[in-house]
């Protein structure tokens, strides 16, 4: 029963099959790669030096007796540290069945180091046929004839079942303890191979006992903050500090910083005293009623409320529940009536106060008492908290001259309102001047004025109450 072979035997014989066309066709050297596939001695891309590009056609100094000379990725011990299978020169898409780097892997799990590896085939050579020169591949002879009966031998040597041969890259030896591998290289335990420890020099990842030959040093890729998980991949934290475990950064935050973005290897890199990460990654202070949020401390505020709102039971869950514009206009305010006064008394009595916060609005009467000519005139005065700002309106009768204060003195005012700013307290005075004509007893109409009194919210965000203190008597004009 013919044998049944392992895809990566068979692309042996394929390779094989490659190498005996070249050998023959052209009659000069046994060719495995194709890297002199005329035969004349001159790598293919036409340099006479026997390089191409930067890689030697020679193995380097220092390289395990296994290594290949070739013009493209013939020597595995240097070349192409990701052990990828490229193909010939100037032709990717051909494999050249040779593996681009030391594989210590059995990738055809055939019970021995990979049959594409150049380890494997540069030991069948030197073991069945001795007699036969290591392939030139770029400048050095080849042997005189290669003919169908040296790939027979070799052929066999590699697709024939053997003990698993004792040899890895650039460590010799299956070790089940650190004991059975050379000074100073340990045995790693999962692949039962010998590898060197974290920082010693290194030329490809196979050397390394963590499998990472970092900037020519063997580095844990395990536990090397600079080489966390995979080389030059590093952990850094400007808040904290952190480590490696198991191939993962593992950042620890100081003070009041997260790592909120998902991406360990930054470190602790969100402030946790804003609205949206507010003393841990996620806390959301918003959205409060009728303010906008902040985050002190770590912990979630009111920076402002919005206009016409006030925060006046120091609560978070409802915001800013006072409206102090609730009103907005004299047509829907429900008066209340602040009480009568005699309009035309001597002197400026005050007859009535009150206060609150947010907006109203009253009436008051000021009589006329006597029979003489002095005036009906009447004061109204509102002073507000210093962190809100309230307006005062007042509605007379026709005929009835006004003036408003300032802050410094009275103007008139032909709307007998005052809009003073924030801090400057709103007074308006108004007189019902009496017609008489002497030497007469005066004039017998009632001059009594009735008003009323609106206070409206300007800006601000206060609790505090305002006061409106209402004063009659001629005095007060």
């Amino acid at each position: 029963m013919a044998a049944i072979l392992s895809p990566g035997r068979r692309r042996i014989l394929v390779l094989l099959a490659l190498w005996l066309g070249a050998g023959t066709a052209h009659g000069g050297p046994c060719d495995l790669l194709g890297g002199d596939g005329d035969g004349d001695g001159i790598c293919d891309d036409g340099s006479a030096s026997g390089t191409v590009g930067d890689l030697p056609c020679s193995c380097p100094a220092g390289a395990p007796p296994e290594c290949i000379a070739g013009c493209d990725d013939n020597c595995p011990w240097l070349a192409n540290p990701t052990q990828l299978d490229v193909g010939r020169v100037g032709d990717p898409d051909l494999p050249d069945g040779i593996g681009d780097a030391c594989q210590c892997h059995d990738a055809s799990d055939d019970g021995r180091g990979n049959v594409l590896d150049s380890v494997l085939y540069a030991r069948a050579a030197a073991s069945l046929l001795p007699d036969l020169a290591a392939p030139g591949k770029c400048r050095g002879p080849g042997p005189a004839a290669c003919d169908a009966g040296d790939v027979a031998s070799l052929r066999a040597a590699l697709a024939t079942p053997a003990a698993p041969p004792v040899a890895t890259c650039l460590a010799s030896g299956a070790c089940t303890a650190s004991a059975d591998c050379p000074a100073g290289i340990a045995c790693d335990l999962a692949e039962e191979l010998c590898a060197k420890n974290a920082g010693q020099a290194c030329v490809q990842n196979d050397q390394c006992l963590s499998n990472g030959c970092c900037a020519d040093v063997c580095a844990d890729l395990e536990t090397d903050v600079a080489n966390c998980g995979a080389c030059g991949f590093g952990c850094t934290n400007a808040h904290g500090t952190t480590s490696c475990l198991a191939s993962e950064c593992a950042p620890v935050c100081t003070g009041l910083w997260g790592d909120c973005d998902g991406h360990p290897e930054d470190g602790c890199d969100t402030s946790l005293e804003t609205p949206s990460h507010c003393g841990a990654c996620g806390v959301h202070c918003g959205p409060i009623p009728h303010a906008a949020e902040t985050c002190a401390g770590g912990t979630c505020g009111i920076s402002y409320c919005h206009g016409g709102w006030a925060n006046c039971n120091a609560e978070l869950g409802d915001g800013c529940e006072i409206s102090l514009n609730s009103c907005g206009s004299a047509a829907c305010c429900t008066s209340s009536a602040l009480g009568s006064v005699a309009g035309d008394g001597p002197g400026c009595s005050a007859f009535a106060s009150q206060s609150d916060r947010g907006e109203t609005c009253f009436t008051a009467a000021f009589r006329e008492d006597d029979s003489g000519c002095a005036p009906v005139a009447g004061l109204i005065e509102l002073v507000a908290p210093a962190d809100v700002n309230y307006n005062l309106y007042l509605t007379v009768p026709a005929g009835v001259t006004c003036q408003r204060w300032t802050g410094s003195f009275w103007t008139a005012s032909a709307s007998c309102a005052s809009t003073n700013g924030m801090g400057i307290a709103d007074k308006v005075r108004f007189v019902n001047a009496e017609s008489c004509t002497p030497p007469g007893p005066g004039d017998l109409v009632d001059q009594t004025v009735s008003v009323s009194v609106e206070i409206r919210f300007n800006n601000g965000y206060g609790c505090g109450n305002w006061t409106l203190t209402a004063s009659g008597g001629s005095g007060c004009y």
